[in-house]
């Protein structure tokens, strides 16, 4: 029986598809055939193609696999609601009714965000509640999670749901992309960026979620994962820029003034005949301006969750990346 990973085109799932065939492990990918498919085309893996609305396409991929790494979903801070919708909650649904009528699924593991949190003033172990605070990220991320912990309670399908942090690491990260387009206009930093950015490295969630996939004392169970560098939003932008000889302009406001603007603007941006996206949105604002550096015991405790990589060799592999 092989493992299914959904989205394996984007960042998250791409990672866990280089390291599952690195192990050896059986898997599948599910993609749509309009992604860029060269990097896993060179894996030499079966791909399955459709998309997370066609559950036709979802019940064929879904043959002859006893274990789901759900990572595909719309992931941004602006969109469209219907966009984050059919991926974040409709795509979940079908995943969850299709995996629960196959009577073979060893273990769902359904890939969320620290988000659902709704942004709190102090950080947070798993059980604090799910709060939604607006942007429609969180709040489809919030209601993808309803629905896998109702397949559980309902039907017994077992899950595991993981809340990554801040993910970092070098290739097609978009945390690293967006920073370097900022670092070229200016960065805008929320009360003197002085917040822990509850930063996880790339291989060190890989490694997190695999596990958590592959144990039975997971089931049932949420868990965060970060690495606990205790690393500010500027010192992390610092760093960056070093490494890339950039000097930019930066400016500091406060949360409530950032919260402000980010609202105004995009309010304006509704109003314009295309989609642009605002240089400041309330998620940005929630996630540089309240504390990430939510609790990892339980992950350590359960997982044997580790920061393998340490704070100093991500940069340096982020930059060696970008440098080549």
């Amino acid at each position: 029986m092989k493992t299914l990973i959904t989205g394996a085109a984007g960042y998250i799932a791409g990672n866990i598809t280089k390291r599952m065939v690195e192990k050896n492990k059986p898997i599948k990918v599910f993609v749509r055939e309009t992604e860029d498919l060269r990097l896993l085309k060179k894996l030499n893996i079966e791909m399955c193609f459709g998309a997370l609305q066609d559950k036709k396409s979802i019940e064929k991929a879904m043959n002859g696999v006893d274990r789901i790494i759900h990572c595909a979903a719309y992931v941004s801070d602006w969109g469209n609601k219907k966009d984050f919708y059919e991926a974040n909650v409709l795509g979940v649904k079908n995943m969850v009714e299709e995996a629960i009528k196959t009577k073979k699924i060893k273990k769902f593991t359904h890939i969320s965000t620290t988000d659902v949190y709704g942004s709190p003033s102090i950080p947070v172990d798993e059980n604090a509640p799910l709060i939604d605070n607006g942007p429609h990220y969180p709040h489809t991320k919030i209601q993808g999670e309803h629905v896998v912990w109702e397949a559980y309670r309902t039907h017994a399908l077992p899950i595991t749901i993981i809340r990554p942090g801040t993910v970092i690491g070098p290739g097609k990260n978009i945390i690293i992309t967006e920073l370097i387009h900022y670092l070229k206009k200016g960065i805008l930093f929320i009360d003197d960026g002085k917040l822990d950015a509850g930063l996880v490295f790339i291989d060190n969630l890989v490694e997190g979620i695999i596990n958590a996939t592959f144990q039975e004392n997971t089931t049932g169970q949420a868990y965060n994962m970060l690495d606990n560098y205790q690393v500010t939003f500027r010192k992390f932008i610092q760093d960056i820029a070093a490494g890339l000889h950039i000097s930019y302009k930066s400016y500091n406001v406060s949360f409530s003034t950032a919260y402000k603007i980010a609202c105004a603007l995009e309010y304006f941006y509704l109003l314009l005949p295309r989609r642009f996206k605002p240089p400041l949105t309330r998620e940005a604002v929630f996630i540089m301006g309240r504390p990430q550096n939510h609790s990892t015991e339980k992950a350590k405790k359960d997982i044997l969750y580790q920061s393998t990589i340490r704070y100093e060799e991500c940069i340096k592999r982020i930059l060696h990346q970008i440098n080549d």
